[in-house]
C-alpha cells in the first residue's frame, strides 16, 4: 500500500484474470477430461486412486499447518 501504486493495480488485474479463468478451467477439466477418462479404469483402480488421493491430502494438510505454525513462531 505504501509502495508502488501501479503494483497494486497489476495485482488486482491479475487476480481478476485468475478469478475469471479458474472456474472455467476447472469446469473444463471436470467435464471434458476427468469424467470421460474414468471409463478407462476398473473399479479397483478407481478405489486405489481415491485411497492415494486421500493419503496425499492428509500429508499435505499436515505440511501446510506445520508451515503456518513454523512461520508464526
Amino acid at each position: 500500500i505504501k509502495g508502488d501504486k501501479e503494483s497494486l493495480t497489476i495485482i488486482k488485474n491479475t487476480l481478476k484474470t485468475l478469478a475469471d479463468f479458474y472456474p472455467k478451467h476447472i469446469a473444463k477439466e471436470d467435464k471434458q477430461f476427468f469424467k470421460p477418462i474414468m471409463d478407462y479404469f476398473s473399479t479397483d483402480e478407481k478405489d486405489q486412486m481415491l485411497k492415494e488421493e486421500e493419503e496425499f491430502d492428509k500429508k499435505f494438510a499436515h505440511f501446510l499447518y506445520r508451515k503456518i505454525i513454523t512461520d508464526l513462531e
